[in-house]
C-alpha cells in the first residue's frame, strides 16, 4: 500500500506519524511531501498516485489550500488532521471526502490505529494468505 503524507517539516505530529506510518511493515511504501507545490505536482502525475493520504496542514489557509485540491484527491482514501486550535470547521473540509477526520495533537493513537488497520486491509503477509 502506498502512503503519502503530507504535513510540515517543522511539525513534531507530522514527523511522528510520518515514522509510525514508515515502522509498519514492508508492504506500506511511504513518500512524504512536506509542501502544497510538490503535494500538487505529485498528484498530477496518475502513476504516483497513493492509495491513501495523511493531511496534516500547519493552519486554517493551508487547509484551504488543501481543499483547492479536492479534484485531485478523488480517488484517495483522505485522512485529515486538522491543525491545533481549529475551532471552526468550513464545510468544505468535505470537499476532500475524507475517511477521518481528527486533530493533530500530541495523542496520535487514533491517528495511528486508522492507518494501522488500512494498512492491515490492503497488505496481505504470506503468512496470512496461508491461513
Amino acid at each position: 500500500m502506498r502512503f503519502l503524507i503530507y504535513a510540515s517539516p517543522f511539525d513534531v505530529t507530522g514527523r511522528d506519524a510520518l515514522n509510525f506510518i514508515r515502522s509498519l511493515d514492508s508492504c506500506c511504501e511511504t513518500i512524504y511531501i512536506p509542501s502544497i507545490d510538490e503535494l500538487k505536482t505529485h498528484l498530477g502525475q496518475p502513476t504516483h498516485l497513493p492509495e491513501s493520504i495523511v493531511l496534516m496542514p500547519k493552519d486554517i489557509g493551508e487547509l484551504d489550500d488543501l481543499i483547492s485540491l479536492s479534484h485531485l484527491l478523488r480517488d484517495t482514501k483522505v485522512i485529515l488532521m486538522l491543525p491545533r486550535g481549529c475551532q471552526r470547521i468550513s464545510s468544505k473540509v468535505n470537499l476532500l471526502r475524507p475517511r477521518f477526520v481528527g486533530y493533530a495533537d500530541e495523542d496520535l493513537s487514533y491517528l495511528t490505529a486508522v492507518i494501522h488497520k488500512m494498512a492491515d486491509a490492503n497488505c496481505v503477509s504470506p503468512a496470512k494468505a496461508i491461513q
